[in-house]
Order: C-alpha cells, then structure tokens, then sequence
C-alpha cells in the first residue's frame, strides 16, 4: 500500500500550483520576471485525502529537491516553458523515499497580478505520462531581485488519476536564480 502511495504522490507534484491566500504586498514589476531561472531550491509539504474501493489512501508528505537540472523561463510573449530533471526526497508514512523526475516539462501562458505570477493550466509529462494540475496557478513572488526570485505556493485541488479523486493540499517554496 505504501508503494502505491508513493507512486500516486510523485506523480500529484509535477510543478502544479495553485493558491488561495491573499497578500497586499505591491506589485512586481514583470520586467523583472521575464527571462530564464535556474530552479535552485524546491520544497513543500502537504496532505492528501482520497480512498480506492474503500481503502484510505490519505496521507502526510514532505518533499525536498536535490540534484536539481532545471530551466524556468518567462518568456517576453507570457509563454513559460520549464524543462528539467531532480531528485525528490519523499517522506509519507514515516517513509523515506528518493524519486527521480526525469524529463519534467511544463508549457504554458503566464501574467502577473500584483505580486503573483498566475499560469495557465500546467501539464508535467514524466516519462510521457501527463499529469493534470489545477485549472490556473497561481504562485506568489515573495522574493525577487535581478538575480533571485523566491516563489511560495499554497495549494489546494482535486485530481484524478486511475480512476481515484485525491484532494491535494500542499505549500512549498520554488527558489530561482540566474
């Protein structure tokens, strides 16, 4: 049972964020945003609730990124592409799991609003697997300088994979550099 936690949460965690909190920080300057970002740091925490034939498949996680070989780039046109590959450390269960994302690669259209960067709906492929994240993210600068941006997530949807609805609730914290 633990093996299919694991495999359904490294496969929930594809660069997918959504947030619901509110934040009166001011605006950030988009020119700021555009370019290319070295993914240097990735780490979150969370919960999931969901049950398969009546066996309860929720659970408590954490994940921390290590080996990390990853491009973030807001494009001048409000395209973002992300490609890449890291390591996962995945703790659930009072397990400790390391899982490789190899090939990881988001597309998509990206704005700002005051102090957050909102995406279009970000599709990961793993291994030529999709995973289908929330209808539009949303993902708050809470750091930024011309060589340092720090995007915080505080994230809550719902998802289906093989036929099982999960309710995902995660925070985490992106780290980028050029």
């Amino acid at each position: 049972m633990k093996t299919i936690k694991f495999s359904l949460l490294a496969f929930l965690f594809i660069f997918a964020t959504s947030c619901s909190s509110d934040d009166d920080s001011p605006n950030v300057d988009r020119s700021m945003v555009v370019g290319d970002w070295n993914l240097q740091a990735f780490n979150y925490s969370g919960s999931t609730s969901g049950s398969f034939e009546g066996v309860d498949l929720s659970t408590n996680y954490d994940g921390e990124a290590e080996n990390i070989n990853a491009v973030l780039s807001f494009n001048e046109d409000n395209t973002f592409d992300f490609s890449g590959s890291y390591d996962i450390i995945l703790n659930a269960e009072g397990t400790s799991q390391v899982v490789n994302m190899e090939d990881v690669a988001s597309t998509g259209n990206w704005r700002m609003d005051g102090n957050y960067i909102i995406s279009s709906a970000a599709i990961g492929q793993v291994q030529g697997q999709g995973v289908q994240g929330p209808d539009e993210g949303l993902m708050r600068v809470s750091e930024i300088s011309e060589n340092r941006m720090v995007l915080d997530v505080d994230q809550e949807s719902s998802t289906t994979q093989g036929g099982m609805v999960f309710i995902l609730k995660t925070t985490g914290r992106y780290v980028l550099t050029r």
